[in-house]
């Protein structure tokens, strides 16, 4: 007897797109509630003098990136549905949004900056504030890449993008963005970095952090600006030495007996240390590598070893100092994370409105980890998509019945527990007056 497998359902069913009260991505409610209990969208109405109700078009663009959103007309998801019922503001049209980004002047970004900083105050008061004495904030540039000609401030970049080239400083230990500045294709990379450095300094101390801090940062940042900022700011630093003549003259000097070994997979590592001569009470550390590549078929005729340096005023042992300097590379991981969301694109011609972009994307990024922290109580990096994929992207409906509202979500989900009693922790925040 042959047995006639199933038609699938597509084959032999009628498919409408007219459910009022489907819910595509219920879970953004979660992230929803933060914004709600952070008073988002009153501090953007009051800051931002810019457009009717300039709170709306915000809140708009931040779910919308909690979604899954890289373009101005991706936030058209929000409005499928009962979507808007989940959320914290009324969903405004894509096409409004993307008027009022490029209505926006630097002042306006400014104010849209404070409201940033406004935000970060009252999350890290709620709870999202690292564990621990001290705090490390790492600085860097990226180059987000774009393609088309009509984009202001783009142009080819040091490594040979075409693009923009903004400034980020984040927390080391979470990934979080500490502050941010939109900047053309030809910056340099150090370009104000002293500035940005100083603002984020601040704005960790408002937030309540009383404790030491640190600035990482690569050899793009060894300049006297950055060093005479952190000795003023009374902030440690740890920036990675530029290569010069003298680095060489310093590194030459150090006796053979002076290097330690250090665990490294695939070769040889050794970590010394020499005084550094430009600065008194700086330290300069090295660390020489030699690989060795077994699999390799083309092996070196002469094997030689690749110095790494960086200064410090830090205190410490040369071994754990330079185990803290090479944790700098997962700021990384905060980068990979921003191009793989909300700026994956720089989506307008405008260089305000995608300065504005910059922030809110960085916003929702915090938005991501401090959902993380304070409501699942999870520390550490957290990856955007996986999150959005256990906590936000959950299908649901709104019912309602005998005076109650019930969101009705897919049963036998895995992270049911994990949900529920992050809405519980998110609800016992104290909504601001």
């Amino acid at each position: 007897m042959v047995k006639v497998s199933q038609a699938h359902l597509l084959d032999r069913a009628w498919v409408e797109f007219d459910d009022e009260h489907v819910v595509a991505n219920a879970g953004l409610g979660l992230p929803g509630l933060l914004m709600h209990k952070l008073g988002i969208e009153k501090l953007a109405d009051v800051g931002i003098s810019k457009g009717f109700r300039p709170g709306r078009k915000l809140c708009t663009a931040l779910v919308g990136m909690l979604a899954g959103a890289d373009s101005i007309d991706d936030l058209g998801v929000l409005r499928a549905g009962d979507t808007q019922e989940v959320l914290s503001s009324k969903v405004m049209a894509p096409s409004t949004v993307g008027t009022w980004l490029r209505s926006l002047k630097i002042g306006h970004i400014d104010q849209l900056d404070r409201v940033f900083d406004q935000v970060f105050f009252r999350a890290w008061q709620a709870g999202a504030r690292p564990a621990g004495e001290l705090v490390t904030i790492d600085v860097d540039s990226v180059v987000h890449e774009v393609y088309g000609d009509q984009k202001q401030g783009a142009w080819w970049a040091y490594n040979k993008l075409y693009g923009l080239h903004p400034q980020y400083t984040t927390i080391r230990s979470s990934g979080e963005i500490v502050a941010c500045r939109q900047r053309g294709g030809r910056a340099n990379s150090a370009r104000k970095a002293a500035s940005l450095i100083s603002k984020s300094v601040d704005r960790v101390r408002r937030a309540g952090h009383t404790g030491e801090i640190e600035i990482g940062a690569d050899s793009a940042f060894h300049n006297s600006k950055v060093i005479g900022k952190c000795h003023k700011l009374k902030v440690r630093y740890s920036i990675s030495a530029r290569s010069s003549k003298l680095m060489s003259e310093l590194i030459e000097t150090i006796p053979d007996h002076k290097w330690q070994s250090i665990e490294y997979r695939g070769g040889i590592a050794q970590v010394a240390e020499s005084y550094h001569g430009l600065k008194a009470g700086e330290r300069l550390i090295v660390r020489r590598v030699k690989n060795r590549d077994k699999h390799d078929p083309q092996h070196k005729l002469f094997e030689t070893w690749a110095y790494h340096a960086f200064v410090t005023d830090k205190t410490g042992e040369v071994l754990e100092l330079d185990a803290q300097h090479r944790q700098r590379a997962s700021q990384e991981l905060a980068f990979r994370d921003l191009k793989d969301n909300a700026l994956a694109h720089m989506p307008s011609g405008s260089f305000h409105a995608n300065a504005a972009w910059l922030i809110l994307g960085c916003l929702t990024h915090n938005l991501m980890r401090w959902t993380a922290k304070i409501g699942l109580g999870l520390d550490g990096l957290i990856v955007a998509r996986t999150l959005r994929r256990k906590f936000l992207t959950i299908p649901g409906r709104i019912v309602r019945s005998a005076r109650r509202v019930t969101l009705r979500m897919p049963a036998r989900w895995p992270w049911k527990d994990q949900y529920l009693r992050a809405v519980r922790r998110i609800r016992a925040i104290p909504t601001p007056c």
